[in-house]
């Protein structure tokens, strides 16, 4: 799709294609039918763009409340913040009149920071940056945001008291990791910058630590629903510790200015907390492990274990009925034993193939269990357990005492 196109789509009889469209259910299986019954009514180019238009707004529903009524390209839409991840992010704004937004795409970043302020938007892309503003008057807030067409790195921008910059991590089919692979690099718009400007930046989940040690920045990783979604580096004012691990949509934050010492391992307690990967992404799996009184199975492995469960967002639980050396036969008995049917497999530091233990139990009974498996000093180690709390969402509470909305980080942090 062009911006001629997209401009047509937005018309009456574009609209009216749209609409026909939707009411196919168009994938990419019934493209071509679903092409040759619009074709007959309306121009080519207009019905390509209103089926694919159709196909990623139902793609879109899982990150836009709005999906329904909002426009995409397909990569416009895979680069894109979800709209939890973009409204938690939007809170450390809200302090500022106006805010600019920078490679702004179709807007997913934008939705959150139009709700707590006026923005400046800017993107070198025509047709996504007029996506974004049709994208921002779906949700009613497209006159609280000026548009701007131009290359951030020499654009005029005045008059914003902070930035967010959301540089281009990919290159046809290749995605980039190193922060100098970024078009446009974060030292390219840094240096148009003051030194202490109020700036976040988001950037992949997996960059480098030695990248992101060269800049004095906070860094926040950032998951939702249990999925590793971000990293926002956070300049200025804005940063506020050294590094950090939201975990959404709970809200809750555990953050350091520098990781904690892990405590020594042993063998499996009455407990085992699988990290939320925003944790573990972090380096604060000790951190973690101070405010739940567990340690860790081994070293260099995410699972820690304890005598007793204390909830939180931060981690999956489980209640642990069963603790051995890895041995897969065995294995397979004890669960006929316990009348397992339905049986989760997860496992850190293992590389046992999951799928070939499944065809070799083959478990018919009526329990369900969750299987976990590690390495330790001692080996190979394989433990039974049963989930007891559900992860990421709203804690409650003994969970109060390590729930850190942002607005109250500076006084409750777990900073060490």
């Amino acid at each position: 799709m062009d911006l001629a196109i997209f401009q047509q789509l937005l018309s009456p009889m574009g609209q009216a294609a749209l609409a026909e469209a939707v009411s196919l259910g168009p994938n990419q299986a019934t493209f071509l039918a679903c092409h040759q019954r619009l074709v007959k009514h309306f121009p080519d180019g207009l019905v390509k763009a209103a089926l694919e238009t159709a196909i990623l707004r139902r793609k879109a529903v899982g990150k836009f409340a709005r999906a329904g009524d909002m426009y995409f390209t397909r990569e416009a839409l895979e680069q894109s913040s979800g709209e939890i991840v973009a409204t938690h992010r939007a809170g450390r704004f809200a302090a500022f009149d106006r805010v600019g937004d920078f490679c702004c795409g179709i807007g997913g970043d934008l939705i959150g920071l139009a709700e707590r302020t006026t923005v400046v938007a800017v993107d070198a892309d025509p047709l996504r940056l007029a996506m974004a503003g049709a994208n921002l008057k779906a949700y009613g807030r497209h006159e609280r945001v000026d548009f701007v067409e131009g290359d951030v790195r020499t654009v005029a921008i005045t008059d914003i008291g902070a930035a967010f910059f959301d540089p281009d991590r990919r290159a046809g089919d290749r995605r980039h990791i190193r922060l100098r692979e970024y078009e446009p690099t974060l030292d390219a718009v840094r240096g148009r910058l003051p030194g202490d400007f109020p700036l976040g930046v988001k950037v992949a989940p997996g960059v480098p630590w030695d990248d992101l040690r060269a800049y004095d920045a906070e860094c926040e990783f950032v998951s939702a629903g249990g999925e590793l979604k971000e990293c926002v580096l956070w300049f200025g004012p804005l940063k506020t510790t050294g590094r950090c691990a939201t975990v959404l949509p709970a809200g809750a934050i555990l953050s350091a200015d520098q990781p904690a010492t892990a405590a020594e391992p042993g063998p499996p307690l009455s407990f085992l907390y699988d990290p939320d990967p925003a944790v573990v992404r972090s380096g604060l799996v000790a951190d973690l492990g101070r405010l739940l009184n567990a340690r860790p199975l081994a070293p260099e492995i995410a699972y820690l274990t304890a005598a007793t469960w204390t909830p939180t967002p931060f981690a999956r639980c489980y209640a642990i009925d069963d603790a051995m050396p890895f041995h897969a036969k065995r294995l397979g008995e004890r669960l006929r034993a316990l009348g397992v049917g339905p049986v989760t497999i997860t496992k850190r530091g293992s590389a046992v193939d999951v799928d070939e233990l499944r065809r070799k139990w083959k478990l018919t009974g009526s329990e369900s269990r969750t299987v976990l498996l590690t390495r330790t000093n001692a080996g190979p180690l394989a433990m039974i357990g049963r989930p007891v709390a559900k992860p990421h969402a709203a804690p409650s509470g003994n969970a109060e005492k390590y729930f850190i909305p942002y607005a109250a980080r500076s006084e409750t942090s777990t900073n060490r």
